[in-house]
């Protein structure tokens, strides 16, 4: 359940709100949008050093692909920076 809300929260982009409507409406389950926020929180804490390791061997790789893409966060244009192998 944690994942699934971390995932609408961090890969599907939906606000902490919306989030915990959804849970609700899919789920059944009355999960607050704060404690959403901590689930996330808790998640970066966990994933964090293989998050580095990983950016670590990018930046050691002999070719490297980057790319930028705007996307809208609170009406204010953001840019998402990635690098792959």
């Amino acid at each position: 359940i944690r994942a699934v809300a971390v995932h609408f929260t961090q890969g599907q982009l939906l606000p902490y709100a919306r989030a915990s409507e959804l849970m609700a409406d899919l789920y059944q389950l009355d999960i607050s949008p704060g404690t959403l926020h901590g689930w996330t929180r808790e998640t970066d804490a966990l994933l964090s050093p293989s998050v580095q390791a990983i950016a670590q061997q990018v930046s050691q790789s002999p070719v490297v692909h980057v790319d930028e893409s705007g996307l809208r966060v609170q009406a204010k244009l953001q840019w998402l920076h990635t690098s792959v192998t």
